[in-house]
């Protein structure tokens, strides 16, 4: 049988580790990002762009208008919280095309009001002086258990553990819930709450129902119309429309950001460089999404590209395989090294994303990212805060990011969050309580309309009570761990 998650990702880590500092002949990209010089030219040339503040004053719908009139749940902050405040320090901040409306910028000019609302709050989070954290089955995985079907402990997450607070972002996967996984229940408490669900998909091999490394019988094609593995194909989107239609809290349905075909740039998945070519790659893409889009009439999913290694796949990234504006809402990449070179990877590869998604109008985001194989053998205790998030925000490019997501917590031996006592944890609560990271408990993501809207869902019982204490962060830790660090956030 195919192998579980876990092991088919620990064998991705591996893979990819061995690759990691490798050249392969006919794969390296053949043109190359953008110079410094280029990049400070495009990002003072994008301050032209309307301001993003104009926004939230103009818009309005009949779904929102009924949304806002439901409170917020008792104990959450949102109710209390100074929104006068400005929203960020960077005044001179490059604003996305289109930014002062999100009609008409993404890919699904129907999409429903909430998901046009969150793209909206993701295009202003990259405005913050701060990156929003994401995990990969937050609420689903820990290092020490895996929660059976609706077995109703939503809120349980190591991060929660580590930090009293909860990721801005939670993500999930298509496969397992095609496979029969419920994690409905799960999305629908992280919307309640006010966060961003976002799910990618490890498609199986649509001719053979093998795993997604199984290359054979040219899926990339067959899933096409007239293709022998067509009927699969659309079988598997139907539920997936299915899913996303009916993820409904009081009516209102979820926002899905939509991860697709992720990390197309590299060799190892059937939809990667080696089974498919880039014509063969966008028309999969531009069907796939043209199906579910229009045939099927979901309009809450928001389509996130995310290609792998972009500096090194430069050209398959962003040239030969992008699907063009049109088909795209969300640019990202996925990127794992080792701890002690990724500090300068995560810096160049956003010298080469972020001013691409900047001329394209597009969010940026790390779709995926992390040290190789997991952090539990990383020795540097401070990791987190040195090595990934202070960098990130000292970046010129990087700290235009919106969220940065990180990979799953299987068990003791691999996980890419920490709990207490573990080696890197000190560096993870540095991140946490730092003005560099936005989690849910941040103001600066409850002031969003999203969090508003989705939040003000929560009718039955009680919501998270945050506990916001200062500069934005939900003030969980006890004195006695109050680090060197905090004198910057008081």
């Amino acid at each position: 049988g195919a192998p579980s998650l876990h092991q088919r990702r620990s064998a991705t880590m591996s893979y990819q580790q061995v690759e990691m500092n490798t050249t392969m002949d006919g794969v390296e990209a053949t043109s190359q990002p953008m110079g410094r010089k280029a990049i400070a030219a495009l990002i003072a040339g994008a301050a032209v762009f309307a301001t993003v503040g104009a926004v939230a004053s103009t818009r309005s719908s009949a779904s929102t208008s009924q949304l806002d009139a439901t409170p917020p749940p008792a104990g959450v902050n949102q109710r209390g919280m100074d929104t006068t405040k400005s929203r960020g320090d960077d005044d001179q901040a490059p604003v996305l095309l289109g930014s002062s409306s999100s009609d008409g910028l993404l890919v699904d000019s129907d999409a429903d009001s909430v998901t046009k609302s969150l793209y909206q709050s993701l295009q202003d989070m990259s405005l913050e002086s701060g990156i929003m954290f994401g995990h990969q089955m937050s609420n689903w995985n820990s290092q020490a258990w895996t929660h059976p079907k609706d077995d109703g402990k939503y809120s349980s997450s190591d991060v929660h553990t580590s930090t009293g607070d909860w990721p801005a972002v939670f993500g999930f996967n298509f496969l397992d819930q095609l496979d029969g996984e419920s994690f409905a229940e799960h999305a629908k408490w992280v919307f309640q709450n006010g966060g961003v669900v976002n799910f990618y998909w490890e498609a199986k091999n649509p001719t053979n129902s093998a795993d997604s490394y199984n290359s054979n019988n040219d899926p990339i094609t067959a899933l096409m119309p007239g293709g022998s593995a067509n009927a699969q194909w659309l079988e598997w989107l139907d539920d997936i429309a299915t899913f996303a239609k009916d993820l409904k809290v009081d009516g209102v349905q979820v926002p899905i950001v939509f991860r697709l075909f992720h990390e197309m740039s590299g060799f190892w998945f059937w939809w990667g460089t080696k089974s498919a070519s880039g014509s063969e790659f966008k028309a999969a893409w531009k069907y796939t999404v043209e199906y579910l889009r229009d045939t099927k009439d979901v309009h809450n999913l928001i389509y996130a590209y995310a290609p792998a290694k972009p500096t090194l796949f430069y050209n398959e990234s962003f040239d030969s395989c992008y699907p063009g504006d049109d088909y795209v809402d969300i640019i990202s990449w996925d990127r794992y090294d080792l701890d002690t070179t990724y500090r300068q990877t995560i810096l160049d590869d956003c010298d080469a994303v972020v001013p691409f998604a900047i001329e394209h109008g597009k969010v940026v985001a790390l779709g995926e990212t992390g040290v190789a194989g997991g952090v539990q053998d990383t020795d540097d205790p401070e990791w987190f805060y040195e090595q990934q998030y202070k960098p990130m925000l000292e970046s010129d490019t990087c700290k235009y990011l919106s969220y940065a997501l990180t990979y799953t917590n299987y068990k003791a031996s691999e996980y890419w969050v920490p709990l207490p006592g573990q080696t890197t944890y000190p560096g993870f609560l540095d991140m946490y309580k730092s003005k560099d990271s936005i989690f849910l408990g941040d103001a600066r993501w409850q002031s969003t309309e999203y969090y508003r809207l989705s939040n003000g869902t929560y009718t039955d019982g009680e919501g998270l009570d945050m506990k916001n204490g200062y500069s934005n962060k939900a003030k969980f830790f006890p004195a006695s761990e109050v680090g060197e660090h905090d004198d910057l956030y008081n």
